[in-house]
C-alpha cells in the first residue's frame, strides 16, 4: 500500500455538544499535501459556543460570508478521501462530525481511525526488535520527541489543515527516526 492510501483529517465545529456540527474540515497525505474548507452551516445546524470560537477562531458569522455549502464540502471530502485509511487524533468527535458532513450528501461513511495506530505503523519496525519491557517506554518517548521536534514548526492550532499537516509531520519525524535507530 503507497503513502497516498494514508491520510489525515481534522475537523473545527461549532461545539463539543451533541449537537455540535463540523465547521471546517481539513485532509492532507503524509506529506502535507491537502486541502481544507470553512462549512457554512445548514438551516438546521443552530449549535454555537462561543467558547469552541475563541479556540479555532472562526465565527458563525464568517463561515455564513465566507463557508462552502456543507453539501458541497462533504462531496469534495467524500471523493478525496473515499478508499484512503484516514486518521484522526481526536476520533470520537472527528468522526460524529465526519458523519454529520457526510449524510448532508447522503454519501458512505467514511471510518476514521486513531492516529497513534498510524504511528505504531511507523514505530513497528524498531518495536520488533525489543524485547517487551522496553516496548511501551520506548515508542512513548519517540512519539513525544516527535510531537515536540514538529510542534515548533506548525504552532498554528485548531485549524484544520494545518493540525492535519501537524499530524502527518509527527509521523514524518517519527518514521525518519525509526529509520535512523535502525540504521
Amino acid at each position: 500500500m503507497t503513502d497516498a492510501a494514508f491520510r489525515i483529517v481534522d475537523f473545527e465545529a461549532s461545539s463539543l455538544s451533541g449537537q455540535s456540527y463540523p465547521i471546517e474540515v481539513g485532509w492532507c497525505d503524509l506529506d502535507g499535501v491537502g486541502e481544507s474548507h470553512l462549512i457554512k452551516p445548514e438551516p438546521g445546524w443552530i449549535d454555537w459556543d462561543p467558547r469552541s470560537e475563541e479556540v479555532h477562531g472562526i465565527s458563525r458569522e464568517k463561515l455564513l460570508t465566507e463557508g462552502r455549502p456543507a453539501q458541497e464540502v462533504a462531496k469534495a471530502y467524500g471523493r478525496a478521501n473515499g478508499g484512503a485509511y484516514l486518521y484522526a487524533d481526536g476520533i470520537a468527535f472527528d468522526q460524529r462530525w465526519s458523519d454529520r458532513l457526510l449524510q448532508v450528501a447522503r454519501m458512505p461513511r467514511l471510518k476514521i481511525f486513531e492516529i497513534t495506530e498510524l504511528y505504531l505503523l511507523a514505530l513497528r519496525p524498531l518495536l520488533d526488535k525489543l524485547n517487551s519491557p522496553l516496548r511501551l517506554p520506548v515508542a512513548t518517548k519517540l512519539v513525544r520527541d516527535a510531537e515536540q521536534a514538529v510542534a515548533d514548526r506548525h504552532p498554528v492550532r485548531h485549524r484544520a489543515l494545518e493540525d492535519a499537516r501537524r499530524l502527518a509531520a509527527t509521523h514524518g519525524a517519527l518514521a525518519a527516526r525509526v529509520a535512523e535507530l535502525l540504521s
